[in-house]
């Protein structure tokens, strides 16, 4: 009986062991036929988009562009690579620009040279149609933050925003002029920069005062129209420990900093601002005191009134720490300050804002200062990481205008948006996912070369600012919803112009208008002609502003 049981054990486990043979051999082959098929797959990347000098996703009108593919074609025959350039505003009117032939068990690259003449300005999608599979550059497994993006193309006309009426600014991180990046800006109208003027930078030897970076960066700015919004801040290893100034000694240093400051950039238009966020123990260190603050800020506006003609704004606070804001007003901050400088940051939309800035106006009333001007000197939505203002690359375009237009229907003129570039290309980081164009650092390291690729929400800007130049704000058109937005704007010569979108769901609204036609401009430069003879249209409200035009 034993030895029975005995040779049924043996005969069990000599199966097993066949069986985990068979599963181990079944195994090995999917991996195989996987890894086959993975390989044998076509594919199209894009390996360089830009002119034969620098590499970029955006061409002023006329420029040559260059694209060039890494094709690989598995088949046996001969495939098309067939290449679409798709308004993003409407990707049904796709235009195909190119066909490629290629070859059989053919790996490589083949170029697509495009000559941006033909194009209307507009931003495109880019993509693919190869062997039956859509390519766009959306990576399905993305390492990088600029690998979430799809391929874009914009075609730029060059404009003469001088007669702008309004800032819109962005913050920047460099000191040094970087003459692609301060070109960019002036194609997209953007007439400001705001960035930190450190103490720490100009004061490097104790009494001694050195501005080159920045009188660079201001010549440099000045020769395309942009002036610049410095932020005064942070401590100096020679005072108080190198935290905020603390001390009378500290103190009078800081101010005899800014004198200096103010007397090198007299006549350039610079909007001077105290500190960046003192309301956070990150920046106001050791942790943030209104009455330090206050105090170093009467010791600069003595300054500038040694000076003259100083634009001087404050606090310059994240959120509306209405707690900060009153001790600071009680101690006379108001009669210190040109405008009352404000980060509107949020997880909610840009509307929501209307309801703090007339908090503020009437915290402002009780003080006595009804009409003090108020500046939104940083406030901006990221794309990527884990803040609870992240949002996709479309709403960030989307809400850049929006922040812009629902600061100027609350008397908001000033707007600087955060952040120029992202700040590099964790994926995770929230921190360096602000910008509006791709950190071209992170992209020099993985592909060799500085890569000036826009996001959406450069493009947006461009539209904005190209379609108000010269345009000032009158009012609102009164809707049934309240998530409606219709905006007035009239140039000199009395001509309207409508700047509209909805918070809410899309939905059509008319309005009524006395012209027999109109040109609608959508966020990324698709135009589009419609007529009545009754002078009645029926628009079509999104969440993407339009902008809206009577021609005749």
């Amino acid at each position: 009986m034993n030895s029975h049981l005995a040779q049924n054990s043996l005969g069990r486990q000599y199966f097993k062991g066949r069986v985990l043979k068979l599963l181990v051999s079944v195994a090995s082959t999917l991996i195989i036929v996987v890894t086959v098929l993975s390989i044998i797959r076509p594919s199209v990347k894009l390996v360089y988009m830009g002119t034969d000098k620098v590499a970029k996703n955006w061409f002023l009108r006329g420029e040559e562009a260059r694209i060039y593919f890494k094709v690989f074609n598995p088949a046996i025959a001969e495939k098309d690579l067939e290449i679409y350039l798709k308004p993003m505003d409407d990707p049904s009117k796709a235009i195909k620009v190119s066909t490629l032939k290629i070859k059989a068990m053919e790996n490589g690259i083949n170029m697509l040279t495009l000559n941006t003449s033909s194009l209307e300005p507009m931003l495109y999608l880019l993509e693919c149609n190869f062997n039956s599979r859509v390519f766009n550059g959306v990576s399905e497994s993305p390492r990088y933050n600029f690998e979430c993006y799809p391929w874009l193309f914009a075609v730029i006309e060059e404009h003469n925003f001088s007669k702008t009426i309004y800032r819109l600014g962005v913050n920047i991180h460099f000191i040094a002029p970087r003459e692609m990046d301060l070109d960019m800006m002036k194609y997209a109208g953007i007439n400001l920069i705001r960035m930190d003027f450190l103490w720490s930078e100009v004061e490097r030897e104790k009494g001694v005062y050195s501005f080159g970076e920045y009188r660079r960066l201001v010549d440099a700015l000045r020769k395309r129209g942009i002036t610049a919004l410095f932020i005064l801040d942070y401590g100096n290893q020679y005072y108080d420990g190198g935290v905020a100034p603390y001390s009378d000694v500290g103190r009078e240093a800081f101010a005899k900093f800014t004198l200096e400051s103010f007397k090198e950039f007299k006549g350039e238009g610079i909007i001077w601002e105290l500190w960046n966020e003192p309301n956070l123990s990150q920046f106001w260190k050791p942790k943030p005191n209104p009455e330090d603050y206050v105090r170093l800020l009467k010791a600069v506006h003595s300054a500038a009134k040694e000076v003259g003609g100083v634009k001087l704004v404050a606090p310059g606070i994240s959120g509306f720490d209405f707690k900060f804001l009153e001790e600071t007003f009680k101690l006379d901050m108001l009669n210190c300050v040109d405008a009352v400088s404000i980060h509107p940051y949020r997880s909610t939309n840009p509307e929501t804002v209307s309801l703090d800035y007339a908090k503020l106006r009437e915290v402002l009333a009780s003080y006595g200062f009804p009409l003090k001007p108020i500046v939104s000197s940083e406030w901006g939505y990221c794309t990527s990481g884990s803040y609870g203002n992240r949002v996709s690359i479309v709403t960030q375009a989307e809400y850049v205008v929006r922040m812009f237009l629902i600061n100027i229907m609350n008397g908001v003129n000033v707007s600087v948006f955060y952040d120029w570039k992202d700040d590099g290309y964790d994926i995770h980081d929230s921190e360096q996912n602000f910008g509006i164009i791709a950190d071209y650092e992170g992209l020099r390291l993985i592909y060799g070369r500085p890569v000036y690729f826009i996001k959406p929400a450069y493009y947006a800007i461009y539209t904005l600012t190209s379609q108000l130049n010269g345009f000032q704000f009158k009012g609102r058109v009164e809707t049934e919803s309240r998530d409606d937005y219709i905006l007035i704007f009239e140039n000199g010569n009395g001509v309207k112009k409508y700047g509209c979108w909805t918070t809410g769901y899309a939905h059509k609204v008319r309005l009524s208008i006395h012209a027999k036609t109109l040109e609608i401009v959508k966020l990324f430069g698709l135009k589009s002609l419609h007529k009545s003879e009754s002078g009645e249209y029926e628009l079509t409200l999104t969440s993407a502003p339009i902008f809206v035009l009577p021609t005749s």
